[in-house]
């Protein structure tokens, strides 16, 4: 009887003891990088269908009243993005004042960021890029956008980060 017992709850704590709950901040995000892509990174990437789900609400005609608000968190999103880098000691490796770079970045209704696409424009070293897309991951991990939505939504367009 005593055995029954014991496989009894050992059946039911493997059972219920590996259906624990996915914490959200747990959330794979899912980071790109535009410029060097492989054709099955691409195609990855198109598969998804980011832009018919997310409305870019850079885009004035769509964000409308709300525009400054939306402009103020684009920039506070790559304010936070620097500082992140810079505590992270993360180096281009180039000589220039400022990186220029694209993003696209697709945001869940809460702000949470889910895929971060990315272009660099400067010659950034294959290592470096790697470095950075790493970053990105854990920052994307930790940040938020002050807009809340009832939909998933995009914010994209050209940057320009210091080079420190």
């Amino acid at each position: 009887m005593r055995s029954k017992v014991i496989i009894v709850l050992f059946f039911m704590f493997l059972v219920f003891g590996c259906n624990t709950k996915k914490d959200k901040k747990d959330t794979e995000v899912l980071v790109f990088n535009l410029k060097d892509q492989t054709e099955k990174e691409k195609i990855n990437f198109l598969k998804l269908k980011l832009d018919e789900s997310h409305q870019n609400l850079l885009n004035p005609s769509i964000s409308k009243d709300s525009i400054g608000k939306v402009y103020k968190s684009w920039s506070e999103l790559h304010n936070n993005l620097y500082k992140f880098l810079v505590k992270n000691n993360f180096n281009w490796g180039v000589k220039k004042k400022n990186i220029k770079l694209f993003n696209k970045i697709y945001f869940n209704k809460d702000g949470g960021i889910k895929v971060y696409a990315f272009r660099i424009y400067d010659s950034v070293s294959e290592i470096n890029t790697q470095k950075y897309k790493k970053l990105i991951k854990e920052f994307a991990k930790e940040v938020k956008v002050s807009i809340k939505k009832s939909d998933d939504f995009a914010q994209c367009g050209k940057i320009s980060l210091p080079n420190f």
